[in-house]
């Protein structure tokens, strides 16, 4: 019996240092031909957060032979996010790498408003390796309330416009704009309330919230006081007239045509006895991405703004009738009788997570012209 226990612990012996063995030779193994894509931690691969939260449980730190890139689907199957477009509620930074070495990457969300659970998987490549990051967001706070937005009522509007703030009422409604006026008398830029009725600007819309005018009084005479009459047919508008001193002599004038998609395809511009006398033709060209979020139809502002200098402002909710469809993406401005004011100007747009449009970026033929910022209520 001693014989055979003594030889059954030699066999067991045996068998075990025989499996280190193997283990030490499948670790060299693995060294000599390493992965394209390592992640430090593998819990980092699966995160679940709540609802109101707005970073991933933590962030993902991957090693990587080469360069990598990553896409974002909103479905459990990797093979189906591959082709699914990315959802708008999460993102991450940063997205890419363009060598090899270690990198971590934070995860940030949005909100979820809507009650119902969500989940995105993060795919990350590298040299023909792959490794996907589930990240669930539940539809509750951890408490088990779904959370609400900083205000109902102002939710997806416009907050601010290049660091102007539009002010609202009770029911969102826009009323006026906190802005910086320059006092050309003193030479003073001081902060103010501009609004739209007992603060130097009267505004008059139809029922249906369209605008019929919107009359200017500078009480500094370096400022001509201004009017603005509008015009609209089958719920999109037509005319802008704007008078300087509100004098019928002195006027420029917008007639607007739509084509078949919705957009604006023409502005014609009569300056008379401002500038010059005779037309500008502007055309556009527009992108195929359709963009309809908000309460501020940016499309329609930067087709207009000629038009209306220092009164942004008044294009919100409906007062200029039916939205443009799609985003310009290039104008041209045609001088009919000459060069002098022609003019070609390209437009790009950045979003938010969310998919709203935060910044417009204008360049023309002499480089940068300048650029628009926007931000929302949430």
């Amino acid at each position: 019996m001693e014989v055979k226990t003594s030889f059954l612990r030699n066999v067991v012996k045996t068998v075990a240092i025989l499996a280190v063995s193997f283990g030490f030779m499948a670790c060299n193994s693995d060294e000599e031909n390493p992965k394209a894509i390592t992640v430090a931690d593998s819990r980092q691969l699966a995160q679940t957060v709540f609802a109101d939260e707005t970073e991933g449980a933590d962030g993902v730190s991957i090693t990587t032979t080469g360069a990598w890139t990553s896409s974002i689907g909103e479905t459990a199957l990797r093979a189906v996010a591959l082709r699914a477009a990315a959802p708008t509620w999460i993102s991450i930074s940063p997205d890419r790498g363009d060598k090899a070495g270690n990198y971590t990457i934070q995860i940030t969300l949005v909100p979820n408003l809507s009650g119902v659970d969500r989940t995105a998987v993060i795919t990350i490549s590298c040299e023909g390796t792959e490794i996907t990051v589930t990240v669930s967001q539940k539809g509750t706070k951890e408490d088990g309330t779904v959370p609400e937005t900083e205000n109902p009522v102002l939710s997806g509007k416009v907050k601010t416009i290049n660091g102007d703030k539009v002010l609202y009422d009770e029911n969102g409604a826009v009323i006026g704009i906190h802005t910086k006026v320059y006092n050309s008398n003193t030479g003073t830029e001081t902060e103010q309330d501009l609004m739209f009725d007992g603060g130097g600007y009267t505004v008059k819309t139809e029922s249906n919230g369209n605008l019929i005018y919107i009359d200017i009084a500078r009480s500094n005479s370096y400022y001509y006081d201004q009017r603005y009459d509008y015009s609209f047919s089958a719920g999109k508008i037509q005319k802008i007239r704007y008078f300087q001193n509100k004098s019928s002599e002195y006027y420029r004038e917008a007639n607007f045509t739509w084509d078949a998609s919705e957009n604006i395809s023409l502005i014609r511009g009569d300056q008379i006895g401002v500038t010059r006398v005779g037309e500008l033709f502007t055309t556009f060209e527009y992108s195929d991405a359709e963009y309809t979020k908000g309460n501020f139809d940016v499309t329609f502002y930067l087709a207009a703004q000629e038009y209306h200098t220092g009164t942004m402002y008044a294009f919100f909710d409906s007062h200029i009738g039916k939205r443009t469809k799609n985003l310009i993406s290039k104008r041209v401005q045609d001088d009919e009788d000459g060069d002098k004011y022609d003019l070609t100007e390209n437009y790009t747009y950045e979003f938010d997570a969310d998919g709203y449009i935060t910044a417009v970026i204008v360049t023309g033929d002499r480089g940068r012209i300048g650029n628009m910022v926007l931000e929302y209520y949430k």
